[in-house]
């Protein structure tokens, strides 16, 4: 009856504060979605799948195009979510993406991605030509001992053309290759410049550099 579709409604007590007009980060979006989840899904409990998946969703559309650009997309859905129930009664999905809203917030945006295999499922920092480096080094040297002497200066020298983090810093020009298309790596066996970063001179290529 009309008594029982009342008692389900859910007022949220709305104030004039310029908080409201933030645009969150993504942990903090977060942490404001999930109370609001569990407030809405304390009348509406068949809600919690719908409401979980849209924030999965948020949570992959920041990891890709980064802050503010899910948020904008997050107030462009909850307009006309709001929009739709308040003037035609329709109780839009939230599970669903808005590919009209997807396209008007994120087309021309570059997306996030790695640096060294351009992958979008990882960071920079995680991927696996940089965790297995230090194996790669190690296989190498072990596979082609015949070409390498076992004296310090060549492994060292070996190691800095692979771009390894223990070669010593030193003063003078850096190699561009290394510190640009080479992602760490130098072809010439007898480079002349230094190994190291163009910016900052540490033992890593400039696109690993945290300097900005």
């Amino acid at each position: 009856n009309d008594d029982d579709d009342e008692d389900k409604n859910v007022y949220l007590k709305q104030k004039d504060d310029p908080r409201l007009d933030k645009n969150l980060t993504i942990s903090e979006f977060i942490l404001a979605f999930i109370r609001y989840l569990n407030i809405i899904c304390e009348v509406f409990p068949q809600r919690r799948c719908e409401l979980t998946v849209y924030l999965c969703d948020i949570i992959r559309l920041s990891s890709r195009f980064g802050h503010p650009f899910f948020y904008h997309y997050h107030r462009l859905f909850a307009q006309k979510a709001e929009t739709l129930l308040q003037t035609r009664n329709i109780l839009i999905d939230w599970s669903k993406r808005d590919n009209y809203i997807y396209f008007n917030v994120f087309s021309g945006l570059r997306p996030i991605v790695c640096d060294l295999c351009r992958s979008p499922d990882h960071f920079t920092p995680f991927c696996k030509k940089i965790l297995n480096r230090d194996d790669l080094i190690e296989k190498i040297l072990s596979e082609n001992q015949s070409h390498f002497t076992s004296t310090t200066s060549s492994k060292v020298s070996f190691r800095q053309a692979l771009g390894s983090d223990d070669v010593k810093q030193d003063s003078g020009p850096t190699c561009k290759f290394y510190n640009g298309a080479g992602f760490g790596k130098c072809l010439q066996p007898n480079c002349r410049f230094l190994h190291l970063c163009s910016r900052c001179r540490g033992t890593h290529p400039k696109k690993l550099c945290n300097i900005k």
